[in-house]
Parts: structure tokens; C-alpha cells; sequence
């Protein structure tokens, strides 16, 4: 495309062969050009820096396109205005989507496609001879999340390994249904509200610097719907700060908002994390405890001579599951896959290690500052932005993986009732 207007009529021509088929309700986006010419379209627009799949670039378009309908006049002279509002004032995202965060990292190696392909194949040939997955295909699991899950397979993982495909089937319309007769304290809607303004403002699917676009158009309207839907679900845990910057990585993956609600109910109600966000906080404060007692002795010493207590800093890590704060996205997905394939045991044991690996890793920083204020912003704020070595932190998480949960009563009930149902 050598010129601004034979783009534009490539863009003309490009949208002309696109069309919506609707099945079972929802809109599915189909494709009759080349994919790699339309892959790097896109990337010319909306600012891709790194090659995405075709298979992420058709999942965002759905999602968009669903949008756009309600919104635009889909006709010929729409499409540029549509495209110019998802490029968001033209500024360049990375692969994970985000303006500036996740570049910190280095060390990245990740699993080669097959070889996901091979696993993935063990897990649903036991879905379908088990209906669960075996040991030894979780072990499976477990080794590829720590040697690196490709960013493009990512979401095919979590669908498989969730079930999201049955789901689809087995609660088809619960989530419409919990949206059509909401049932959330006003309190509680005010919160998500303004969290909606709090989380992920500097990724694409959640940014809103463009001018002509809705404050809640995209990303951060289904955002709500499915936060609001699992208020509905679950009135006896309701809403908690820390649950959109998890429903929002789900949708990162899953922009679709029923198989987002999908998924955020099944980590927090299936695999137990929903214990991080009871009334009384007894999950969260129990954790944070059994952190602090597995921590190595000078770094629990060093901690307690100047009156830092675990909670203090690692609350926000476990509430968002290091979402909010880490700015090597890299390592916080690493940590996700390990979440999402523990799917046979309480899953809640990957923060809890993962914490213990944080210390380990940062231990010559932690252990070399003098002053409480200094610690406090070291935890909460220098150690999340700081560059990270991923080779060294999987090493520091595998060594976590053999760390026993304290034997105490306190552990054993959180253990007990995070156990996957």
C-alpha cells in the first residue's frame, strides 16, 4: 500500500467482504481476504507493534464489530471512523496490547505452538474419557505454563483447560438472564463504577483519550455487565476492589462479555479464589500469614524489625492477582497460566508461592533497605516496576512449587475451602 488513498480503498474494499452471520445469538465475524493482508492492515491502523494472531485480530474484531453496530451506520464511509476510534489517537500498543506497560522484561522464552497443540490434545481427550484432566496431563500443564505459553495460544489454553466450550452449553443464557434481572446493592454499583475508571486505563480495549468515544463504548461496558452479572450470581460474596482488574485480564483474552463471565466465575467459584474476597477478608489475611511464615528467616526478620507486615504491601498482589501494579506483564501471565492449569488443586496455592518467589527473587533489594518507608515503597511500588528476569523467576517459582502450606488449623480450613469443586 504504497499511498494514504489507496489504503483508505483497500479499507473500503477489505470491510466490503466482511459479514455477520448470527448463531446461537451472537455475532461471529467472517473473513473472505487474505488473513495476513488483513493482519497487517490492521497493525498499520490500530498501531500493533508485534505480529498478532489471526486468531486474537478475529476475536477483537468480533467483539468491535458487535459494538460498531449499535453505534455506527455500518456502511462503506463508517468503517475509517470505526477504525479511527480503536486506534485511539493513533498511539501504538504492544502485543499484550498496553500503550507503555509490560516492556520490562527479559529472559522471555515460550513453548512452540505444536507442542501446545499436543498437550492441549491430552486435556480434552480426557475431558471427554474423564471428564476431568488426569494427573499426569496437569503435570503436563504445570511444565508448559513455567517453560512459556505463546501469547496467541494463550487463550485457546485457558478455554480449553476452563471448559469454556461446555460451559457455553451447560449455563447457555444465565448469563443474559442475570443481566436482565440485576440484583446489586447501590453501594456496590457505585464501586465498579468508579473502579471502571481505576482499571487498565492504558490498554486499548479499556484506554478512552479518543474524544468521539464513549467513556464506557468498548471494553469497559462489557466490563460492568460482567461484573454486575456475578453480583447477581453471587450475592454472598458480591463485589470486591481487586475483581475487575481479574475480570478485565479474562477479557483481554475473551472480549466477548458472556465468555469472560464464564470464566472470572470459574477461577473465583470453581478453582476457590472467590476465599481472597469474603466479607471478612479471613482468605486474604489467612494467606498473607502463611507468606509471611514461609518467607526465608532473614527476610521475615528483616521485615519485622521494621514493622512491615505482609498484608501491608501484598494485599494489592493478591487481591488483583498481580494485575494491578507489575509491570512485566510477561511474569503476570506467566503466573495466570500456572493459576488457570492448577485446575485440579486449590489454585489459590500459585499466589501464595508465588509471593514466597517475589521475596526470594527481590531478597538482595528487600534485605539491603534501612527504613520502613523505604520498605513500604520498595514493596508497593519499586519492586511491581522493576525489570524482571523471567529464566530467574521461573527458577524462583519452581523451588516455590515444593513449599508446604503451614500445617495449621487457620491454612488447613483455607485450603479446605478453596479446594476446586
Amino acid at each position: 500500500v504504497s499511498t494514504q488513498s489507496t489504503w483508505g480503498e483497500r479499507v473500503e474494499d477489505t470491510f466490503a467482504e466482511v459479514m455477520v452471520e448470527e448463531e446461537q445469538g451472537r455475532g461471529r465475524l467472517v473473513q473472505r481476504l487474505d488473513m495476513q493482508y488483513m493482519e497487517m492492515l490492521l497493525r498499520s491502523h490500530c498501531g500493533w507493534e508485534e505480529v498478532l494472531s489471526w486468531d486474537t485480530i478475529a476475536s477483537y474484531l468480533d467483539d468491535r464489530l458487535r459494538s460498531w453496530k449499535t453505534r455506527l451506520c455500518f456502511k462503506h464511509h463508517s468503517v475509517p471512523a470505526a477504525l479511527s476510534a480503536i486506534s485511539n489517537s493513533g498511539r501504538s500498543t504492544n502485543a499484550f496490547g498496553f500503550y507503555h506497560r509490560g516492556s520490562c522484561c527479559i529472559g522471555r522464552s515460550t513453548t512452540p505452538r505444536d507442542q501446545v497443540k499436543q498437550v492441549l490434545d491430552c486435556v480434552v481427550s480426557d475431558f471427554i474419557t474423564n471428564d476431568n484432566i488426569t494427573t499426569s496431563t496437569v503435570s503436563m500443564l504445570q511444565s508448559l505454563a513455567l517453560q512459556g505459553i505463546p501469547n496467541e495460544s494463550r487463550a485457546e489454553v485457558w478455554r480449553v483447560v476452563t471448559g469454556l466450550d461446555k460451559m457455553r452449553h451447560t449455563q447457555h443464557g444465565l448469563y443474559h438472564s442475570l443481566l436482565a434481572h440485576p440484583s446489586v446493592p447501590s453501594s456496590a454499583e457505585e464501586t465498579i463504577s468508579a473502579d471502571l475508571k481505576r482499571t487498565f486505563s492504558d490498554h486499548i480495549l479499556f484506554a478512552s483519550s479518543c474524544s468521539n468515544v464513549p467513556r464506557r463504548a468498548s471494553g469497559e461496558e462489557g466490563l460492568y455487565n460482567v461484573l454486575m452479572a456475578y453480583c447477581t450470581y453471587r450475592p454472598d460474596i458480591g463485589y470486591c476492589q481487586g475483581m475487575s482488574f481479574i475480570a478485565a485480564t479474562v477479557m483481554m483474552y475473551f472480549p466477548e462479555p458472556e465468555d469472560a463471565f464464564l470464566i472470572f466465575a470459574t477461577l473465583l467459584d470453581t478453582y476457590g479464589l472467590n476465599r481472597l474476597f469474603d466479607p471478612e477478608f479471613e482468605g486474604l489475611t489467612a494467606l498473607s500469614e502463611a507468606v509471611r511464615m514461609c518467607l526465608p528467616s532473614k527476610i521475615a526478620s528483616h521485615l519485622r524489625e521494621l514493622h512491615v507486615g505482609v498484608t501491608t504491601y501484598a494485599a494489592n498482589w493478591l487481591l488483583t492477582l498481580f494485575t494491578d501494579s507489575f509491570e512485566c506483564w510477561a511474569a503476570v501471565m506467566l503466573v495466570w497460566d500456572l493459576i488457570i492449569v492448577s485446575r485440579n488443586a486449590p489454585a489459590i496455592l500459585i499466589p501464595f508461592r508465588v509471593c514466597v518467589a517475589l521475596h526470594i527473587y527481590f531478597s538482595q533489594a528487600i534485605l539491603s533497605c534501612k527504613t520502613t518507608m523505604g520498605m513500604m515503597q520498595l514493596l508497593q511500588h519499586s519492586i511491581p516496576g522493576s525489570q524482571v528476569h523471567l529464566k530467574i523467576l521461573r527458577k524462583a517459582i519452581c523451588k516455590s512449587l515444593d513449599t508446604p502450606f503451614p500445617a495449621t488449623a487457620t491454612f488447613s480450613w483455607l485450603l479446605y475451602s478453596a479446594t476446586p469443586s
